[in-house]
């Protein structure tokens, strides 16, 4: 049925403070979900984290123009925080505060990640 009717599946059953997601072809480094959770404590306020994502080790074109994009999204997204614009969050890897994204609702299996 697709990701982000899994997504909208596991949110309903987690129990946590936090709602954390990967997907199952990526990898980060073992200190990452650490990381992330770590700004969730510097600000209360936050109410999602996510990594820089990069592609491992590019070899063919595809990977190369793949890791290109995911290292340009990061840094439009953060002058995107500057203005004060909507921010969306990459389907890698991200970490809620599931309390607001419950409030916000499921996740839009309509819209293509």
């Amino acid at each position: 049925m697709g990701k982000a009717e899994a997504l909208n599946t596991a949110m309903t059953q987690a129990r946590g403070e936090y709602f954390a997601c990967i997907d199952a072809d990526s990898t980060v480094d073992s200190d990452a979900l650490l990381y992330m959770m770590d700004m969730f404590q510097k600000d209360p306020q936050l109410a999602i984290a996510t990594p820089v994502m990069k592609v491992d080790n590019p070899e063919t074109w595809l990977q190369k123009f793949q890791r290109l994009e995911y290292m340009s999204s990061m840094l439009i997204i953060k002058l995107m925080g500057f203005m004060n614009s909507n921010y969306v969050a990459p389907g890698p890897f991200s970490v809620y505060k599931i309390s607001v994204l419950r409030k916000l609702g499921k996740f839009d299996g309509k819209v293509q990640h």
